[in-house]
């Protein structure tokens, strides 16, 4: 909240358990030589950062390899951040690419929240970058709603 409020400041999250001499005068030198990069946890003498490092996707293979442009594809979950995802790595992709996307809740006639207007534009983006979309509304395991 002070980082916020003061954007001065150098806030520091910094999670310690046991901490002996050492370590504290390991955390003060740190905090003095580097800015702030995120929530940090020493447990002993062992320095913990949370962080991520992308990984390497393999080559597509089975029946995605097979798509072509044009091709049609249902995506359930369509609406979700997962599902509209996939339909925008297909639409820049597959050009023409015709997306099913179902959905429990399906689009609003008239967005009145950030969820409905964010879903609205994603799909008009999708149709921007050439897809074919339809939208439809059933509950993948409601087998009469999705026939």
């Amino acid at each position: 909240m002070a980082a916020r409020e003061y954007p001065s400041f150098d806030v520091r999250w910094v999670d310690v358990s046991d901490a002996g001499a050492d370590t504290v005068r390991q955390l003060a030198a740190e905090c003095q030589a580097q800015p702030a990069a995120g929530p940090l946890a020493w447990r002993g003498r062992q320095r913990w950062q949370r962080g991520h490092e992308p990984l390497p996707l393999p080559a597509v293979s089975g029946p995605l390899a097979q798509l072509t442009a044009g091709a049609a594809v249902v995506i359930t979950g369509g609406l979700g951040g997962i599902g509209l995802a996939l339909a925008r790595g297909l639409a820049m992709a597959l050009p023409g690419v015709r997306l099913l996307l179902i959905s429990r809740s399906g689009l609003p006639a008239q967005p009145v929240d950030d969820r409905g207007r964010r879903r609205c534009a994603a799909v008009q983006a999708l149709r921007d970058a050439g897809a074919q979309v339809m939208v439809a509304v059933a509950d993948v395991a409601d087998r009469d709603a999705l026939t």
